[in-house]
């Protein structure tokens, strides 16, 4: 599609915003390089802060069908995206951006959209924490109730509760039947993941 059709494809979705404070409908559609197209439109609430706009609608609608960010070729706006939406754009690492501004049709790459953006290698997470620093990373603790072995694992039925360590503070996120105070445990009572990313995977130490 060339960039005059995805502007119209943006117009026509434009009309389905639900915009009832500022009347101001905006539509954003994004060309995916398997050729398909994603609609979006901004969504206000009584609560305005609330409110979401066009692209932030569009890329999550894409995310839940199972894009991912470098997954867009070309993102379509029918008005200058505000700035969170350019910190959107980077992160779904878009090549290209369209969009109407002043009466002009511009179009830019996300770089000259947002220069200095906030990327993801300026998060200091745990996997990075190695590189950057020789400071150790901070511990997650999974706490369960004791089960009727001497083994506990990431799958046990027990619902664990998760203790997190942030500087010298430390506190409880979840509960689960049976729980006792982590004072009250003993070594055999708790895992140690190093990295919480891999919790989902079940690795631990």
């Amino acid at each position: 599609m060339t960039d005059n059709e995805l502007l119209a494809a943006a117009d026509k979705i434009a009309e389905r915003a639900y915009a009832p404070y500022s009347r101001f409908h905006v539509g954003c559609v994004v060309l995916a390089r398997d050729g398909r197209v994603i609609e979006g439109v901004n969504v206000e609430n009584a609560a305005y802060p609330l409110g979401v706009c066009a692209e932030r609608t569009t890329f999550s609608r894409a995310m839940a069908e199972g894009y991912r960010p470098g997954d867009f070729v070309t993102a379509a706006i029918t008005a200058s995206p505000c700035g969170g939406c350019r910190q959107w754009l980077a992160e779904m690492q878009v090549e290209r951006v369209v969009f109407r501004n002043g009466g002009r049709v511009v179009t830019m790459t996300v770089e000259e959209l947002l220069p200095e953006q906030f990327e993801a290698d300026d998060l200091p997470l745990p996997h990075r924490a190695r590189n950057r620093s020789s400071r150790p990373t901070p511990a997650l603790l999974l706490a369960a109730p004791r089960a009727p072995t001497n083994t506990l694992s990431t799958q046990s039925r027990h619902r664990p509760v998760t203790l997190f360590a942030l500087g010298s503070k430390c506190g409880v996120e979840a509960g689960g039947p049976g729980f006792r105070s982590p004072l009250d445990m003993s070594r055999e009572d708790i895992v140690v993941v190093s990295n919480p990313l891999n919790r989902s995977r079940g690795e631990v130490e």
